[in-house]
């Protein structure tokens, strides 16, 4: 199936041209990077979700929240890489699109900033990901409340980064506050 999309992406090109509607299938590449990314093909499904975040810069302009999206799938794709300073500024620049797009405390922030926070953890840089963490549960509970399920993650997150700096108290306190969370959600 993937090889006959391609195909027909291609001939689509050919026929109509690169800018015709029937061509530029965004959602259509998206999923097929999601394939790749699901079958370890990694490199490709970046080569697609980058073609994606071009598309979308040239159909809607560098800041529209749909390039926003585009970015962030790309560091997801680079995080599986294991290639963290790539998905790292994959992330950085999502959240600076989803701020500018959809305002500073709008949930997608958060979820970009989560996942730059992750990036930070796994390039042992622990302090900034706890800055970052503090920043997306601020955007989160702004966005959604106190309680919601989400929040469960980035205070477990916040934990991880205190036992990083052995600071156990701390850990302790965030791993209770995402288990409230996650009985109160129950």
């Amino acid at each position: 199936a993937e090889s006959a999309f391609l195909e027909a992406l291609e001939l689509r090109s050919k026929v109509l041209g690169e800018e015709h509607p029937l061509t530029n299938q965004l959602h259509t590449i998206h999923n097929c990077a999601a394939s790749y990314l699901s079958k370890g093909r990694q490199t490709e499904a970046v080569t697609l979700l980058e073609m994606v975040v071009e598309c979308q810069k040239a159909k809607n302009g560098p800041l529209h929240e749909d390039v926003g999206s585009a970015v962030h799938n790309v560091g997801v794709a680079y995080l599986r890489m294991e290639e963290h300073y790539a998905a790292l500024q994959s992330f950085e620049e999502s959240v600076r699109i989803r701020k500018s797009a959809l305002g500073r405390e709008h949930p997608q922030v958060a979820v970009s900033l989560v996942k730059a926070g992750i990036s930070l953890m796994l390039l042992q840089r622990h302090e900034d990901a706890l800055w970052i963490f503090r920043e997306a549960l601020s955007v989160r509970t702004l966005a959604l409340g106190d309680l919601h399920p989400s929040n469960a993650r980035i205070y477990n997150n916040i934990g991880c980064v205190h036992v990083e700096f052995n600071e156990l108290q701390e850990a302790r306190r965030a791993f209770e506050s995402a288990l409230d969370i996650q009985r109160n959600a129950l």
